[in-house]
């Protein structure tokens, strides 16, 4: 009976060595495990079914989902798919860990969380036949950035941040509406709607009247309590670095008057405007002057597989200036850093590796979405399409369909037009 007890009782410390585990159940460690299984049975659940459509990374995500399920059953030979094929290392190839340590264990979690709203959103994207709009720009594509959306304080704020863009840069208002408590302001360089405007002329007119200008939304509840931004020059968060615009010209003390708060206007600006939204201008001439928005990283290779899992493609870094980032007032393509758009012709990303390796990335508060436009795979149900996701680095994406994105544009121009000649019939000025 000696050897038994000297035998169970090896069992039992090699167990509890293994578990590192408190028994404690007030215990952070034990809390934690918890929070770890339900990690674990939500990704797993939400992973297997969509296994057969997942976009290019989809071998990565299995991986990660058999590693996770491994992790809370220590059974991975008896996951199966939907179809009920059983995932084992013998018919997948899938280098599969025993097992895994909570520290890689919440790594793996958090990234296959990404990587699960990536892929479960793009084949609604991609399985479509159609383009978004009738742009022959667009014509190989879906979906298409179609701008940004940053949250004010109060009205005072949104007037500012309004008057900012409208006098520091040269934006239009393209559309304005207020629904409840919330007002919201559509700003850019040029039409919204993704089809050749009908007053649009070759060789007369200019980029300034074709389609397809992304915006950037202005959102402000009255009712919100939240106060996103203090007007200090710091926006609170990290994770978007700037936006890009290259516009022909820009007037510094009119960012100024308006509330913004210059870093640096040496050969280009770098300012935080009065809604906490870091801008970066250049003097320079683009198509749309709204270039991209440039996004800080904690994994650059991260984020760009999340992005690509959503139809991104890398393409080539877009200069403003035909000096292409040698002179001093434009700077060449940081170093490490991805660009990223669904097409050549639209609004696109730039991932930024962090300054330091392990540099925090926290959210900005005002900072709304990202937002996209596409055509649903669906028809039928475009109307109740719409999504929204966080990427690796916090930032929120907002998808809506075409057919809605198309009637809200036309409903809102048109109201904007009937807005300005009301007023200026009465000899006011218009918004």
């Amino acid at each position: 009976a000696a050897p038994h007890r000297k035998k169970d009782t090896e069992h039992r410390n090699i167990h509890q060595a293994k578990s590192q585990v408190a028994v404690d159940p007030s215990s952070s460690n034990l809390r934690s495990m918890r929070c770890c299984r339900t990690a674990t049975a939500l990704t797993t659940a939400l992973l297997l079914p969509h296994a057969e459509s997942f976009a290019p990374s989809s071998s990565k995500v299995r991986t990660k989902a058999a590693a996770l399920h491994s992790y809370n059953t220590k059974k991975i030979w008896e996951i199966q798919d939907p179809s009920g094929t059983q995932l084992s290392q013998e018919n997948n190839n899938f280098p599969f860990p025993a097992t895994l340590d909570r520290r890689a264990f919440h790594s793996t979690v958090a990234k296959t969380l990404g990587f699960v709203s990536a892929s479960w959103i793009a084949p609604v994207i991609e399985e479509a036949k159609a383009a978004v709009g009738t742009l022959p720009e667009y014509a190989d594509t879906n979906a298409v950035i179609q701008g940004i959306t940053v949250n004010v304080a109060d009205t005072r704020q949104f007037s500012d941040m309004v008057e900012f863009l409208r006098e520091g840069f040269g934006f239009d208002v393209l559309r304005q509406s207020t629904k409840g408590s919330v007002t919201t302001a559509w700003l850019g360089f040029g039409p919204e709607q993704m089809s050749i405007p009908s007053d649009f002329e070759i060789p007369v007119s200019g980029f300034g009247m074709y389609g397809g200008h992304a915006a950037l939304q202005v959102r402000c509840d009255v009712q919100s309590p939240v106060s996103f931004y203090d007007g200090s020059g710091n926006p609170g968060g990290n994770n978007i670095a700037y936006l890009q615009v290259g516009v022909p010209g820009y007037r510094i003390s009119q960012m100024m008057k308006y509330g913004g708060n210059i870093l640096s206007a040496y050969g280009f600006v770098d300012v935080v405007s009065p809604s906490g939204l870091p801008v970066r201008s250049i003097v320079g001439i683009w198509p749309d002057p709204i270039m991209f928005v440039a996004l800080n990283c904690v994994n650059v290779k991260t984020s760009r597989q999340y992005y690509e899992a959503l139809g991104f493609i890398e393409q080539e870094y877009p200069y403003a200036r035909p000096s292409k980032g040698t002179g001093q007032f434009e700077p060449a393509q940081p170093k490490g850093s991805v660009y990223l758009s669904q097409s050549p012709n639209s609004m696109g990303i730039l991932l930024l590796p962090t300054a330091k390796k392990k540099e925090k990335i926290i959210a900005n508060p005002a900072f709304q979405s990202l937002n996209i436009v596409y055509k649903p795979s669906d028809d039928a149900d475009a109307s109740s399409q719409n999504m929204q996701i966080v990427d690796p680095s916090d930032v929120p994406i907002s998808f809506t369909p075409y057919a809605q994105f198309k009637a809200e544009e036309e409903a809102g121009t048109k109201a904007l037009k009937e807005l300005v000649k009301k007023t200026m019939a009465e000899g006011q000025t218009p918004p």
